[in-house]
């Protein structure tokens, strides 16, 4: 397997011209770190065993199924979720407006979602004739605070 990216550290420089990777997986390894992220990754680690995974797991399955049963309320709105076990990322389509805009008015009031587009997503959106989903994602760090302010902000447009 040769890397994306090689520096000095993934192997030695033998000529003007050539490389030779190192042996094993070392050869993918960079001498350039990014510690700020290491150091953001321990962080995290150490909050999420704090909490518990079985804790995390139930909590995002809960913020999830309530933004589930708010986005059902709202007119225009179908939830497009499939499958018996469900997740943090909640997908839905809204009638009336297009998703691209919808998602940069969202944006406009500090609520982050992303859009995936039938073209990305052929073998799910595709098959099921669908354009386009908005994803909104939950996490146990969010609040139900935050829950109905989005669904607010979604029913208002």
């Amino acid at each position: 397997m040769e890397p994306a990216i090689v520096d000095g550290w993934g192997g030695d420089w033998t000529e003007l011209n050539n490389f030779k990777y190192r042996e094993g997986r070392s050869r993918l390894e960079l001498y350039e770190k990014n510690y700020a992220a290491f150091l953001g990754l321990g962080a995290a680690a150490e909050y999420a065993t704090a909490w518990g995974m079985k804790n995390i797991e139930e909590r995002n399955l809960f913020l999830a199924t309530r933004l589930r049963e708010a986005l059902r309320e709202i007119k225009g709105v179908e939830v497009r979720d499939q499958g018996s076990r469900k997740g943090g990322i909640v997908t839905f389509t809204m009638a009336g407006k297009e998703h691209g805009t919808i998602l940069q008015e969202l944006r406009n009031h500090k609520m982050h979602i992303s859009l995936s587009s039938g073209a990305a997503a052929r073998l799910d959106l595709g098959l099921r004739g669908i354009e386009s989903v908005l994803r909104a994602s939950v996490h146990y760090y969010n609040t139900e605070e935050e829950i109905q302010r989005f669904v607010k902000a979604c029913a208002g447009l």
